[in-house]
């Protein structure tokens, strides 16, 4: 099964984040894959709008897998396949596919089914519209390991929901 379901119908590009089983966590080949297909997204005129959600119904994504993404970008562990080789030759695929640094000219929209933590939190910060789940759940799991959220949830998340709330998240 591929990581990402990339689909285009009537105008509308559909991306699936397809991990369920691990909560739709972000591993080399998603972000390859939606940097990909987001160039792909922009160059096609005939896609108007993108609509982005995860596989299942517990997670809309987890974010970062860290188990493979950390190891990987501190030489802990040697690339093993494409996805690997590709994400270290360009490490602004993983800007990309998150939409940090990259504005896209069509409208993307996040629909939220169950939680969105991390970098799954932060990936919909790049989208223009976010639909929730009754079942859905936000929030940022970097604070509560004194990290610093990778992409970008420091500047974003204050400029798109008021002050306070976003202190509190």
């Amino acid at each position: 099964m591929p990581a990402l379901i990339f689909e285009k119908r009537n105008h509308v590009a559909y991306l699936t984040m397809n991990r369920p089983e691990v909560h739709n966590s972000l591993n080399p080949e998603m972000l390859v894959n939606l940097a990909a297909a987001w160039k792909e997204i922009e160059g096609d005129d005939a896609i108007r709008a993108t609509i982005v959600t995860g596989a299942g119904k517990v997670a809309f994504s987890a974010g970062a897998d860290l188990g493979k993404l950390i190891p990987l970008f501190t030489g802990a562990r040697k690339p093993e396949d494409e996805w690997d080789n590709k994400l270290l030759a360009d490490r602004k695929l993983g800007d990309i596919a998150l939409l940090r640094g990259y504005d896209m000219d069509k409208p993307v929209i996040s629909a939220v089914n169950g939680f969105c933590i991390a970098g799954g939190m932060e990936f919909i910060q790049g989208t223009d519209l976010r639909v929730a789940a009754e079942n859905a759940s936000f929030g940022l799991q970097e604070v509560k390991w004194a990290i610093i959220p990778a992409a970008g949830s420091l500047a974003r998340l204050q400029r798109q929901i008021p002050y306070c709330k976003a202190m509190e998240i």
